[in-house]
């Protein structure tokens, strides 16, 4: 992955969009790193679109689901470095306006 392609507002967006519409898994028995995106698949097109692009951007291999469930798209991400990043407590005082 190359984390240097994005900047301190796009990374502040995928924390926040984290925050608020992921979440995270390890699988112990598979050693799997997940990270997953829920995102109404109505609503929330320029949100997948942006997120979609911003994953692009770290040139990660993401996977793209509808839920039959419900109206809902299912982004998922298999990265230990990406995830690592994320599982980490960040101290959004130490970092600029633009994050």
């Amino acid at each position: 992955m190359n984390f240097k392609e994005l900047n301190e507002k796009e990374w502040g967006y995928l924390f926040g969009l984290f925050e608020g519409d992921g979440y995270k898994i390890y699988d112990k028995k598979s050693r799997h790193y997940q990270i997953e995106f829920y995102l109404n698949s109505e609503r929330d097109k320029k949100i997948i679109f942006f997120l979609t692009s911003l994953l692009s951007k770290l040139e990660s291999n993401f996977r793209i689901y509808q839920d039959k469930r419900f109206k809902c798209k299912r982004i998922q991400i298999y990265s230990k470095e990406l995830f690592n990043i994320i599982a980490k407590n960040i101290d959004f005082r130490e970092k600029n306006k633009d994050f």
